[in-house]
């Protein structure tokens, strides 16, 4: 899970935002900016990329992935230089567009996932109309016509995806298979094979479970 200063770190809305609100991007399941230089992986890399437009309707509409196509043309052609974006994007977008290319030139070599999730939130129900659903799916066309290697998504986040996600905590109460157990004074030590902690550390999708982990833990980074 990230800290309240990780997920402020995404937001670039406010005026020339280009219709996107939020904008993450992730190596490894880590914030790329929060990579100190001498751990970025050196193969075997997963990048994903979250940009998110939130809108208080109640209820999915055009407009908004209209004003977000345009915006990804642009934003994701990286023969473009972000000098000549300036009069169209606010700072905060163009650092995160910046951010990108130097992300996934840095990655090119050893990347072997590249995601890109679009994401629209409302306060409304996840019925979508054709002509809604028609306009989400050219947002994903545009994604993979600049990344040939990508795939791209676009979700659907209605009232009740929110509420759910808003109410969905971790599981804290998990199992580990121990070998031998060492108790003095109330400290324990505990001895497991590495095939027992890792099934102990990761999900069902196989995935790290960060929140038994302090922040400064970079599990699959680099050098660790």
């Amino acid at each position: 899970a990230f800290s309240d200063k990780q997920i402020l770190s995404g937001s670039v809305d406010g005026r020339n935002d280009g219709g996107i609100d939020e904008f993450f991007i992730l190596v490894n399941g880590h914030l790329a900016e929060s990579i100190p230089d001498d751990f970025w992986p050196k193969s075997n890399s997963e990048l994903e990329v979250y940009i998110m437009t939130c809108k208080h309707d109640s209820s999915f509409k055009q407009a908004p992935i209209t004003t977000l196509i345009p915006s990804l043309i642009q934003l994701l052609d990286f023969s473009v230089p972000s000098s000549d974006l300036k009069d169209s994007y606010n700072e905060k977008l163009l650092n995160k567009r910046n951010m990108l290319i130097s992300t996934y030139k840095r990655l090119a070599s050893s990347l072997v996932k590249f995601d890109i999730n679009i994401i629209y939130a409302c306060r409304g129900d996840e019925e979508i109309e054709s002509n809604i659903q028609a306009k989400a799916d050219q947002s994903c066309e545009i994604c993979q016509e600049c990344f040939s290697d990508c795939t791209a998504t676009f979700s659907f986040w209605g009232n009740k995806k929110l509420l759910l996600k808003y109410r969905e905590k971790p599981n804290s109460s998990l199992d580990l298979k121990f070998e031998h157990c060492i108790n003095q004074q109330g400290q324990y030590i505990i001895l497991a094979n590495l095939k027992s902690y890792y099934e102990f550390i990761v999900d069902t999708k196989g995935k790290l479970n960060k929140h038994l982990f302090d922040a400064n833990v970079r599990d699959f980074l680099g050098l660790n």
